[in-house]
């Protein structure tokens, strides 16, 4: 990785860091800003029905808490729903910011070993928070409400109960929709790929746009209602340009091998990662039927060998690459 790459990852890095720390301090304010509302209004209606006030009647005194209680409550559910929206933008961009120091780390020999020693929490919903304080605050003014307005009611404690608990129960279920680092899917996304030699044993390879100075071979996944052959002779046509009258497919069964996705780099997509049939071609056709396809995905392309190719693909990719190489040794030795 040269100097002035490096600079830029680290400056988007550091970026990222006082984003954070900035949309953390927002939400914070916000909170603060809740809870001496919240603390005034409820010592002022507390008050208002433990002290004398013969000037108002306990009908006005009824009117000027409901009032007060419900103006809160929806104070209180704006602040819950932006404390949420904060906490979504933190976790991407601390998303980004993984997604950074991979880059750093695959890009340096001496980083290859690098892993922080510890792990993002998974259940921040036992962790507390200003989700959480928000949550009970909300839920202790809407027993309020309850208890006012139910205050003749001989089953009224259980009411005041029962809806502080609903509550309660309805902020958790959002916050943990929408704060707690869900598990992404675990199955893998079905895929097809091709390794196309010349005249030479070389293969064809592709340099990927988003991934400086990372290369690959033709692959994609499967749509609905295709076979492996079709998916591989189609992503080839995409990528590469190349028709399948240009090619002989060599006749050895396809090959069928699974990686596992980096943790930033899942989505409901790709699932955990991605399982390929890899199928051999020999290109007949000039060097003037390669293109870059629909030039979506790649900026370059070169013929070279497997082994060469193998060093040169993302780390999570190496071994794909590797197991062809043992496998098809003979036949690119050709």
């Amino acid at each position: 990785m040269s100097v002035d790459d490096e600079k830029l990852l680290l400056q988007e890095y550091a970026h990222f860091g006082d984003a954070i720390f900035k949309n953390e301090e927002i939400g914070e304010r916000r909170v603060q800003f809740f809870v001496t509302i919240a603390t005034a209004v409820l010592g002022g209606v507390a008050l208002l029905y433990t002290s004398d006030h013969p000037k108002l009647p306990p009908e006005t005194i009824h009117k000027i808490a409901v009032a007060a209680l419900l103006s809160l409550f929806l104070l209180g559910l704006v602040t819950f729903a932006r404390i949420l929206q904060r906490d979504h933008v933190t976790a991407e961009y601390k998303g980004i910011q993984r997604y950074l120091r991979e880059q750093l780390r695959t890009r340096s020999a001496s980083l290859q070993e690098y892993a922080l020693p510890f792990r993002d929490p998974r259940h921040k919903l036992l962790r507390g928070g200003i989700a959480i304080t928000t949550a009970v605050i909300n839920s202790l003014v809407l027993a309020f409400l309850i208890g006012i307005w139910t205050r003749d009611n001989p089953k009224s404690t259980l009411l005041i109960i029962d809806g502080f608990l609903w509550s309660f129960v309805l902020h958790a279920v959002a916050i943990g929709g929408k704060t707690v680092p869900r598990e992404r899917s675990q199955t893998y996304r079905a895929g097809a790929g091709a390794v196309i030699l010349n005249s030479q044993g070389l293969v064809l390879a592709m340099k990927r746009k988003n991934i400086p100075g990372a290369w690959q071979l033709p692959q994609g996944g499967l749509k609905i209602g295709e076979s492996p052959r079709e998916a591989a002779l189609r992503e080839i046509c995409e990528e590469t340009g190349i028709r399948e009258k240009d090619l002989q497919e060599l006749p050895l069964e396809p090959v069928l091998l699974a990686y596992d996705l980096p943790p930033e780099y899942r989505s409901e997509k790709t699932g955990r990662g991605q399982v390929h049939h890899w199928f051999l071609f020999r290109y007949t056709g000039p060097d003037s039927g390669i293109s870059l396809g629909d030039g979506k995905e790649f900026e370059a392309r070169k013929w070279t060998s497997l082994h060469q190719l193998a060093s040169e693909v993302v780390p999570f990719r190496q071994e794909v690459y590797r197991e062809l190489l043992r496998r098809w040794s003979s036949e690119l030795a050709q």
